[in-house]
């Protein structure tokens, strides 16, 4: 889902929360996952635990590519070349 469809469908659920609706969402969507009212589960094989946004690996993998995706790419293709 695009960016901006994030945007309308977070606007939406903090309508549709602010009248008691509750949601369960399996993503990976950082928009999504930042909901205000929202509480993470992270599941794994240790079972499921609670984490804040800024924790996930997820986040912290997009923060870095977005800071610096040319050294990102230039470690993922391992030969120095972008």
């Amino acid at each position: 889902m695009s960016p901006v469809g994030c945007l309308a469908l977070v606007r939406r659920f903090h309508e549709l929360a602010l009248h008691g609706s509750q949601f369960v969402i399996a993503t990976h969507s950082p928009i999504m996952m930042a909901f205000p009212l929202g509480l993470i589960y992270v599941l794994s094989e240790n079972g499921p635990r609670r984490s804040q946004w800024d924790e996930l690996d997820h986040i912290k993998v997009l923060k870095e590519f977005i800071n610096h995706r040319d050294v990102v790419m230039r470690e993922l293709f391992g030969d120095g070349n972008p």
